[in-house]
């Protein structure tokens, strides 16, 4: 499956981080693969995805932030097949008003 990340949110420490990708089949039969987002310290999440050839979907994969998680951090959303990357940001409760 090719996965590319098409959205990420900026939540406050405390607030859920969501990672929206976009997961597609180049394969020309239905397949199933666990596709899983790594956000380092932050944690994982992953979905088993089913798609019949050429079928695209989109996935929104969450991890919970804490406080003193704040800054920028490098996630990614891998299939069997593709990684992509992004940086996204946790704010602090003080940057926010």
């Amino acid at each position: 499956f090719d996965v590319e990340i098409t959205d990420t949110n900026e939540p406050v420490e405390g607030e859920d981080l969501d990672v929206t990708a976009e997961i597609t089949n180049t394969g020309e039969v239905e397949d199933t693969q666990t596709v899983e987002l790594d956000a380092g310290e932050l944690g994982t999440d992953s979905e088993t995805v089913t798609l019949d050839g050429g079928e695209e979907a989109t996935e929104t994969f969450t991890v919970s932030t804490d406080a003193g998680d704040a800054g920028t951090y490098s996630v990614t959303v891998e299939s069997e097949d593709e990684t992509d990357a992004a940086e996204v940001t946790v704010l602090s409760p003080d940057t926010t008003g």
